[in-house]
């Protein structure tokens, strides 16, 4: 009987032991924190990007003893799924994929199509909706192993935390990949992705140049399909008509002289939309905030404002343009026509691309300086 009572008690502790079963040791799994997608010659590249977790711990004083190391694997397959179980083969253990926070796509594989990709992604139940997302011209290997300030890993790098850098340098606005998705079954809307490359030179560790990944430009896309790629110069204009921007640089010049630098900030955008001749129009309002961060020549603060309005409404309609030549919409104009007007915004699409180089016909900035140095503007 006593036996008997023994072993009816020992039966609850076998069932608790028995989900330790299949249990994993942590430093026998290699977690990917980035993911990497090219394709050239029919077949599909998946790089993977592995940090040793054991270097991001804190050590004794909050240093560590040496710089983290980084590995990249390279799969090919036929469709992305097969690439990146290729990876599998010499992993040397469990791979996980729930770490992810960065997506690279290469431009080969952009060409190809959103949809060439994208469904193995989302189906892969172990990578989240929020990684940040970026394209390249570049290897993307060699983007993989650009180095951190300080000895830290990757994960301190402008891909993997890219609103760190937009909050003091706003540009292109950083895309996750849940937003990539929405943008994308968006008839309407185009998406911009932004552009990763190296910069080699312009900073140095001990004496010696070392690499720093920027943005360089964005790639547009509308409904699955490659539109184009802009470069940052002609891609002035977009900062202005994004609200998201927190603080951006603004050269003051007139004829030639360089007057002042102005950081702009808060941009308010209003886009009023008309019909006229059987097309939709735009007339934009700005109102932005700024902040005299450097004085170079003596000027008034009323002509500041008006040499920044110009200059803000040129970048504007000159960005437009260049859009306009590869037929991307990249201030959502057509957007608004299709939240407004969607029975003229359907007829209208049917006949091909509905924006002209002469649809916004009219752009009014109004510049307001909150702060010259010391002296709050009035």
């Amino acid at each position: 009987m006593k036996r008997t009572l023994v072993r009816l008690m020992l039966v609850p502790l076998l069932l608790l032991a028995g989900g330790c079963w299949d249990m994993h040791e942590i430093q026998n799994i290699s977690y990917v924190t980035a993911l990497g997608v090219d394709y050239e010659k029919g077949e599909f590249t998946a790089y993977a990007q592995l940090i040793d977790f054991a270097s991001i711990a804190k050590q004794e004083g909050g240093r560590k003893p040496g710089p983290t190391l980084v590995w990249v694997g390279k799969g090919k397959g036929k469709t992305l799924n097969l690439a990146m179980n290729d990876l599998y083969k010499t992993a040397q253990g469990r791979i996980m994929w729930s770490q992810l926070t960065l997506i690279v796509l290469g431009e080969n594989v952009l060409k190809q199509g959103i949809s060439t990709f994208k469904d193995a992604i989302s189906r892969y139940r172990e990578i989240r909706f929020t990684p940040w997302m970026f394209g390249t011209k570049m290897p993307i290997e060699e983007l993989f192993v650009v180095p951190a300030f300080f000895e830290l890993t990757p994960l301190s790098t402008l891909s993997h935390k890219p609103k760190e850098t937009y909050s003091q340098f706003s540009r292109v606005v950083p895309v996750r990949y849940v937003t990539m998705l929405s943008d994308l079954r968006e008839p309407s809307k185009t998406m911009i992705l932004p552009s990763l490359d190296i910069m080699p030179d312009q900073w140095e560790k001990n004496g010696k140049p070392e690499t720093k990944m920027y943005i360089d430009g964005v790639f547009a896309i509308h409904r699955e399909k490659l539109l184009g790629w802009l470069d940052n110069d002609r891609l002035s204009g977009l900062r202005w008509m994004t609200s998201q921007t927190s603080r951006t640089p603004l050269l003051i010049e007139e004829e030639g002289e360089l007057l002042a630098v102005l950081s702009m900030e808060d941009p308010r955008i209003h886009v009023n939309d008309y019909k006229e001749n059987g097309r939709y129009f735009y007339k934009i309002k700005l109102s932005i905030e700024a902040n005299l961060v450097e004085q170079v020549a003596s000027s008034d603060e009323e002509k500041l404002k008006e040499i920044a309005e110009k200059l803000i409404r040129e970048e504007i309609e000159r960005t437009f343009r260049s859009g306009i030549a590869m037929k991307a919409d990249l201030y959502q104009l057509e957007y608004y026509t299709y939240k407004s007007h969607y029975k003229d915004w359907k007829r209208m699409g049917a006949k091909g691309f509905p924006l002209r180089k002469d649809s916004i016909t009219d752009v009014e900035v109004s510049v307001r300086i909150r702060h010259a140095g010391m002296i709050r503007a009035t």
